[in-house]
């Protein structure tokens, strides 16, 4: 089984349960969650190829990023 990409955590007292869904369903108690897996994925897609100081400079940002991530 495959874990979702986000779920949404509904953190009021439902019958003494916490809750989650894969479809946000707008409640005022509604935390959303994306898996981690799934940013690391989408911030190493953008990295630039070549060696502009644009692509340096975004590289590096994203780097940085990717990094922060994978120590959460």
């Amino acid at each position: 089984m495959i874990a979702p990409d986000k779920i949404y955590v509904h953190t009021g007292a439902h019958l003494g349960m916490l809750t989650l869904t894969t479809i946000p369903v707008d409640a005022p108690d509604e935390q959303e969650y994306i898996r981690k897996d799934a940013l690391l994925e989408l911030a190493k897609g953008e990295i630039m190829p070549g060696n502009s100081a644009e692509g340096k400079g975004w590289n590096w940002a994203l780097q940085t990023l990717i990094e922060k991530i994978k120590s959460l």
